[in-house]
């Protein structure tokens, strides 16, 4: 399980699964994982926009953010003062999260982040065409790099 919401509907609705719920770190060699926050935005057309922004400024604040990834039972925050180590050590099964090598998508993206779904997008249909269309990983994924070394060409202009 990769969210944190199926963890809470263990917790909450069979709490005798959620106790035997166990993690293990990714199997890979360099335990890189990507984490991320879902973004929340103010909408330009709203005539609410103060009350957005003043909302979301309530939310990020490190104490209420805090609160929210826990609440969530978020285990591998996209900032590192997103929890608490009381929180983790209270967890039973979150010992296999606190091996992965998490990264943020700025990291990864650098520039894309501001064109994250468009990259998603590239990435997603060209791996579908593995998933579907039985075309080789390596040639789906050549293809989708030919495309994102295009929207970067389009995007450093």
């Amino acid at each position: 399980m990769a969210e944190s919401a199926v963890v809470n509907v263990y917790k909450t609705n069979n709490p005798a699964v959620y106790q035997d719920l166990r993690s293990v770190t990714v199997p890979w060699p360099s335990g890189k994982s990507l984490v991320r926050i879902h973004p929340l935005t103010v909408n330009a057309q709203s005539a609410n926009k103060a009350a957005a922004k003043e909302f979301l400024t309530f939310l990020y604040r490190q104490e209420n953010y805090r609160e929210l990834l826990q609440r969530a039972l978020d285990v591998i925050p996209a900032y590192p003062e997103g929890i608490s180590p009381d929180y983790l050590a209270s967890l039973h099964w979150v010992s296999g999260y606190q091996s992965v090598n998490a990264l943020s998508p700025t990291v990864l993206l650098g520039d894309f982040i501001y064109n994250n779904q468009e990259f998603g997008q590239i990435v997603i249909t060209h791996f579908q065409d593995s998933l579907i269309n039985n075309v080789p990983v390596e040639e789906s994924m050549g293809a989708a790099q030919v495309e994102l070394e295009a929207l970067a060409q389009r995007l450093s202009v």
